[in-house]
């Protein structure tokens, strides 16, 4: 029906089947770019994680096939509403409770990708979409797995080069900057990074180009968010444990900051 979003690897189609009237998202993958297989693999590597992770607070995958002229595509669900970016901008800063409930489906999400041994890489506001549902109008759809890293079982040899700098900078984490191995603490770090910047209006890290903002990622430890906003302590602190810079010293998994999500609510007496 009409192109929704265009990028380099592709394009999303919003699209009506012709039988069932249903409308759903297309995604493609340039024609030129279907003769590289390993862009391929990548490609329905995204559907793949999502169906391996089945949960509400993800986008569906209905189906993947091949087109005419070549290209590669997947069908999904179709979602109205707006990309947790839209909504940072129109609540700066976020209020506690609003951030709460949205960061704690979003850890939901990523929780059940993290069982599956699925790393999504790419966490940033614009990778999450709030729908209206009748019992829930800040309802989160997590998308774009198009770079996850599936690990065991379901794992793709040779995707992932030692050195190979992927992602949104400045969502990247310190161990993805530099190339190194990366698991789920970096999607922490990356919730660290939109938490604070849904609550206090401001990005912990910012650069004008990349050189510079990796500098600030890599060296640099962001004033506490309760020092540029009021926040309940047990907020700022945990937002802060997201964003440590050694590794061994961050918010080990997001079961950790679940539960630290929690103890706010708790602390801040909130239903």
């Amino acid at each position: 029906d009409r192109v929704l979003g265009e990028g380099g690897m592709g394009f999303v189609y919003e699209a009506t089947h012709e039988v069932l009237n249903r409308r759903s998202a297309i995604k493609m993958l340039r024609p030129e770019l279907s003769t590289h297989e390993q862009i391929v693999t990548r490609f329905l590597n995204e559907a793949k994680a999502v169906n391996l992770i089945d949960h509400q607070n993800i986008v569906n995958v209905y189906d993947y096939g091949d087109s005419q002229d070549g290209s590669v595509y997947f069908v999904m669900e179709f979602l109205e509403g707006e990309t947790l970016d839209d909504l940072m901008r129109k609540r700066q800063p976020m209020q506690v409770p609003l951030l709460l409930h949205v960061f704690g489906q979003i850890a939901k999400a990523l929780a059940a990708a993290h069982a599956k041994q699925v790393v999504h890489r790419d966490l940033k506001p614009a990778n999450v979409y709030i729908v209206a549902r009748e019992d829930n109008p800040y309802f989160v759809k997590l998308l774009d797995f198009g770079i996850a890293q599936l690990r065991g079982a379901s794992a793709v040899q040779g995707l992932t080069v030692a050195g190979t700098v992927m992602g949104t900078p400045q969502y990247m984490s310190p161990e993805q900057i530099s190339g190194e191995t990366v698991d789920a603490r970096s999607d922490v770090w990356a919730m660290g990074v939109m938490m604070y910047r849904a609550a206090t209006g401001q990005a912990p890290f910012k650069g004008e180009e990349f050189p510079e903002l990796a500098d600030k990622i890599l060296h640099h430890v962001p004033p506490p968010a309760g020092d540029l906003v009021v926040l309940p302590q047990a907020l700022s602190k945990l937002i802060a444990s997201c964003l440590e810079l050694d590794i061994a010293r961050r918010c080990q998994s997001v079961a950790e900051l679940i539960a630290g999500l929690e103890r706010v609510q708790q602390e801040s007496k909130l239903d």
